[in-house]
């Protein structure tokens, strides 16, 4: 397996400056401080942390999947992280966008930011980019899904319905409005009795105009 690499790059000096009131009464947040908070040890401190604790998501590294992801987080007086949220995903792999979460949940107090002499609470944004030197085109992509596809027939055949979701999982990828991936994902949700999921990709199938979950829809779905 080609060696994976993970990148952040940091954004500070392009805040706009502005003032809000914190919805966890922390007093009010500031965007743009003489003192920025900052990772304990620096920048270089921050890049080692990372790339020692990243876990690239499974599915995104099979599909060549990358790209940046825009965190925003408090860093309080006291340099505790909170209020974290993702204000950028990629859509195409929406496991990046938990992984870049999770990172920064599990970093250390910072050192806080400073304004006129004091601490002070500051809403830090941190691009996060995920890059991998696996290079997979749409052939790859398609003979990927086509893959999964067959080994979730395979499983959900043998009534290892979780396995068999979890592989089509993997086609939603390359083959997320495919009718039939929808409608087996569908059937390995009822089965593992959760018929509102199983609805849901059923219905999708409806709004394209095909009629093959129709008998589904009316028996499980009313």
């Amino acid at each position: 397996m080609k060696k994976l690499f993970f990148v952040f790059l940091l954004f500070a000096n392009a805040m706009i400056v502005r003032s809000q009131t914190s919805a966890s009464a922390q007093g009010e947040i500031l965007t743009f401080v003489e003192k920025m908070p900052s990772f304990p040890g620096g920048e270089n401190a921050m890049s080692e942390f990372i790339k020692k604790n990243i876990q690239y998501p499974k599915m995104e590294r099979e599909y060549g999947v990358g790209g940046i992801v825009y965190i925003s987080f408090v860093v309080g007086k006291d340099g505790s992280i909170s209020d974290i949220k993702c204000i950028r995903g990629i859509k195409s792999g929406p496991a990046l966008q938990k992984e870049a979460i999770r990172i920064v949940k599990a970093m250390p107090k910072w050192t806080p930011g400073m304004q006129q002499g004091r601490t002070v609470n500051v809403e830090y944004q941190l691009p996060i980019k995920f890059t991998s030197d696996k290079k997979v085109n749409d052939d790859d992509r398609a003979a990927l899904s086509a893959a999964h596809y067959k080994k979730g027939l395979e499983l959900a055949g043998k009534g290892q319905y979780q396995q068999a979701l979890n592989e089509l999982d993997y086609c939603m990828f390359y083959m997320s409005s495919d009718v039939n991936t929808l409608y087996q994902r569908g059937m390995a949700f009822h089965n593992l009795k959760k018929d509102k999921e199983a609805c849901d990709e059923w219905t999708k199938i409806q709004f394209q105009g095909d009629t093959k979950a129709d008998e589904v829809l009316n028996k499980f779905c009313k």
